[in-house]
């Protein structure tokens, strides 16, 4: 008696489903890649458009700061209560009683997601010196009214947590490394 295999049809039969294999593992070893690929893709595109959206709410901070020292003489808010009395200013110029401004995406947790120079609080704006360089807000943890210095810099963006976003002096927006490679004063 002969085995199955052994026949012509039988080899057929295995010779069909060994190039099934090898068809199911060249279609893996290009697939998979493209996949991963797509992926990061992703993952980069969802970043950058966190990015964008934090440095857009960190303009309309600059703005809000803008209208406090235009109404104070060109000082800059107490840290006790600043977010408050910004955001008093937002609403009676603009009528725009959405806090959403103050979030960051990247920040989880409720609350203001920008930390005010302490540093800086109270002074007179043209009284800070290299403004370009000197952090007024910054990219902090989660609170409202919160103020603080370099040691509270919340690196969170970046792939690795790398930067963060500021408002300068000068009223210009920037972002700040982790390892110093952009210069940034926090004394007036």
């Amino acid at each position: 008696m002969t085995h199955v295999c052994d026949t012509p049809a039988g080899a057929r039969a295995r010779l069909s489903r060994q190039s099934r294999y090898t068809c199911f593992g060249i279609a893996l070893l290009v697939l998979l890649p493209v996949a991963w690929f797509t992926y990061m893709q992703l993952q980069y595109a969802i970043h950058y458009a966190a990015h964008a959206a934090c440095a857009g709410n960190l303009r309309a901070v600059r703005t809000a700061m803008m209208a406090y020292c235009a109404d104070y003489d060109g000082r800059l808010p107490l840290p006790l209560n600043w977010c408050d009395e910004v955001d008093a200013r937002v609403d009676a110029r603009y009528r725009a009683p959405d806090r959403k401004w103050y979030d960051c995406p990247r920040l989880r947790g409720d609350g203001c997601g920008y930390c005010l120079n302490a540093a800086l609080a109270g002074l007179e704006i043209k009284a800070v010196g290299q403004p370009e360089i000197t952090v007024l807000v910054f990219d902090g943890p989660a609170g409202w009214n919160l103020s603080g210095g370099p040691g509270d810099v919340d690196y969170r963006h970046e792939p690795f947590r790398k930067g963060a976003h500021c408002l300068l002096a000068d009223w210009s927006l920037s972002y700040i490394k982790r390892d110093g490679s952009r210069p940034a004063r926090w004394e007036p």
